[in-house]
C-alpha cells in the first residue's frame, strides 16, 4: 500500500509541473506586450 501512495503522489506531481512549464512559456510568447 506504501508503494501505491508514493505513485499516486508522483504522477500528480508529474501532471502539474508540465502543466505549469507549458503555462509559464504560454503567457510571454502570446502576450509579450504585458511582460515588462
Amino acid at each position: 500500500m506504501s508503494y501505491n501512495q508514493t505513485e499516486l503522489s508522483s504522477g500528480d506531481n508529474h501532471e502539474v509541473q508540465p502543466v505549469l512549464i507549458i503555462t509559464t512559456p504560454l503567457p510571454p510568447e502570446g502576450t509579450p506586450d504585458t511582460t515588462p
